[in-house]
């Protein structure tokens, strides 16, 4: 979706949406409005084996179809390469934060992050060794030199709170915003959700700030 005021002749930011397990791609049509409103358009990439798309799910093979749309993505001409944010949400967070390990954006954005799909395993009793998607959102994001900012409800039974709020704590200056919710009706207010973003992006250098 082309965000507003964005054109092959005035390229503008972009987000990669990275969504949920038990969600497909037009779950997400709010967000991408949300987003085109602001003047960032939105990639919302299918993985595969999800929703339409063929194939069996697994990290190094969704990584590597990240890794072309991606390409495609910088390669067109209303999208400025060098504003590009990455935007999970619960295991699209892993994904991002595997994405940005091998590209980093500009800046991003996390809704109910977990620390590493083994602190996951652990909670539902699975040794970890099996795990064909260790998506370690902890390394990734100890060493992560961009802007952050992580939503993650304080009833959440699916993602612990708790491992939101550590790995926001692993990078130094990442903004941690705790909402009254849970898992799946986060955000609570999309109004509020909106300008929270907005001003992150602004700070972020992503986003011009609105004139006064």
């Amino acid at each position: 979706m082309r965000g507003r005021g964005v054109s092959d002749s005035e390229p503008g930011p972009c987000v990669v949406w990275l969504h949920g397990n038990g969600e497909l791609i037009e779950h997400n049509l709010r967000a991408a409005r949300m987003y085109a409103e602001m003047g960032i358009s939105t990639l919302l990439p299918e993985y595969r084996g999800y929703g339409r798309s063929g194939g069996t799910p697994g990290q190094a093979a969704i990584l590597a179809d990240l890794d072309a749309f991606r390409a495609i993505l910088v390669s067109r001409p209303d999208v400025d390469a060098a504003r590009v944010v990455y935007h999970g949400e619960s295991l699209g967070t892993g994904f991002a934060a595997a994405l940005a390990a091998r590209h980093p954006p500009r800046a991003m954005v996390l809704n109910s992050p977990f620390l590493s799909m083994a602190k996951m395993a652990g909670r539902y009793l699975a040794p970890a060794f099996l795990l064909r998607t260790p998506l370690r959102s902890d390394e990734v994001l100890r060493g992560a030199t961009w802007p952050v900012l992580v939503f993650h409800g304080r009833h959440d039974h699916v993602v612990p709170f708790e491992q939101g709020k550590a790995l926001a704590g692993l990078t130094p200056g990442a903004e941690f915003i705790e909402l009254d919710c849970g898992h799946n009706d986060l955000p609570p207010d999309w109004g509020r959700y909106a300008a929270e973003v907005r001003a992150f992006l602004e700070r972020s250098g992503v986003l011009g700030a609105p004139a006064t």
